[in-house]
């Protein structure tokens, strides 16, 4: 028999849920396998994640359908044993699954509480559990169910975009004002390593592209880094303004208020956790939707900025409405690609590499 995806989602929350549709979209580009989504499919649900054109290419599974009693269970009614049950439930006989578990940080109890409904109704399917509670990765883990169901580290996947908290609509206003940016501008942090002579030529051309667009301010400064030297931006046209972000701007978080971030060569990191310490080199924008910024790293990033910069410099001078519809064009580029890539990261993680732990 075919194999089956099985997304478990015990507890319905807005991270959790962007978290399996970024999982669904690239596992689609991928592949055909047949997904299904098992969660209380209720009013909540569809207040925390309304494009439903995502959930046509998956089989939806209403938990609150299925008796959690219904196997002769003497535990009590928690959305996980809802959640398991609802799973053993819908599973064919000796069908090959991936149950992948999502939100498990949100239940008291654990899957190794329901070991015996595990191994006698959802055996020999391999379960993993994505644990998305640190801020650039998110972790992997795999369990054999005759194994004890204890949990082991399968792989680190690159977790897009980032578990970053939202940003509250008046905090975002009043960042933005503090810098002078207005609802039209664009603006975009640029944390820069003086000491690295090849990231100088891209990024310097990079931002003149980006300044081609109409209202594309710049944002740079100490504050935005965890640790280390001044930051700057390198040598530009004089005519490209840079605002320097000041220590005495305490009450004012430049990441809050930009709409791009690009950093190339950083040593040090970026406070909020973008990028794992591996990637020097990332481009981040953020997503109007969910309010949190879709990332690309390394050569990725790269290939984005030079795409961009190519196609700017086959623009007519003076060209600025054809420069921000580039622009938009590359904020949508940028969010696609880091949608999907989570999902095929994912996939290849469980169906190539299945037994390798990390």
């Amino acid at each position: 028999m075919a194999p089956e995806f099985f997304f478990v989602i015990p507890v319905v929350e807005r991270g959790t849920l962007e978290l399996v549709m970024d999982s669904v979209r690239g596992i689609r580009t991928l592949s055909g396998i047949a997904i299904k989504i098992i969660a209380p499919f209720n009013d909540g649900f569809f207040r925390c994640y309304s494009p439903v054109e995502d959930l046509e290419a998956v089989d939806l599974v209403d938990v609150e359908n299925i008796g959690c009693n219904s196997f002769g269970s003497d535990a009590a009614n928690t959305p996980l044993l809802a959640a398991l049950t609802c799973a053993a439930a819908v599973a064919k006989e000796g069908c090959p699954r991936v149950l992948i578990f999502v939100g498990l940080e949100s239940c008291a109890d654990t899957l190794a509480d329901y070991e015996f409904l595990l191994r006698r109704r959802l055996a020999p399917a391999r379960v993993f559990v994505l644990d998305p509670q640190h801020a650039t990765l998110t972790r992997l883990l795999s369990t054999e169910i005759a194994d004890a169901c204890a949990l082991h580290p399968a792989s680190k996947i690159r977790l897009l975009p980032p578990q970053q908290e939202r940003v509250e609509r008046e905090a975002r206003e009043g960042a933005r004002a503090s810098f002078g940016l207005t609802e039209t501008d664009f603006a975009v942090l640029i944390p820069y390593d003086t000491n690295v002579r090849e990231a100088s030529s891209r990024t310097a051309r990079f931002i003149r592209a980006l300044s081609k667009a109409q209202n594309t301010h710049f944002l740079a400064g100490t504050n935005v880094l965890q640790s280390g030297p001044c930051v700057g931006v390198p040598p530009v046209d004089a005519d490209i303004k840079v605002t320097f972000v000041s220590a005495e701007l305490d009450n004012a978080n430049p990441i809050d208020a930009v709409d791009m971030i690009l950093s190339v060569g950083i040593e040090k990191g970026i406070s909020g956790g973008f990028v794992d310490a591996v990637a020097e080199n990332f481009l981040a924008v953020r997503n109007s939707h969910t309010d949190r910024f879709a990332v690309l790293a390394d050569s990725e990033a790269a290939d984005a900025i030079d795409d961009f910069i190519e196609a700017i410099d086959m623009l007519p001078p003076n060209a600025d409405r054809l420069a921000e519809m580039l622009r938009c064009a590359l904020v949508r580029d940028l969010q696609t690609r880091a949608s999907l890539g989570f999902g095929r990261s994912l996939f290849r993680a469980i169906t190539i590499h299945p037994g390798a732990h990390a």
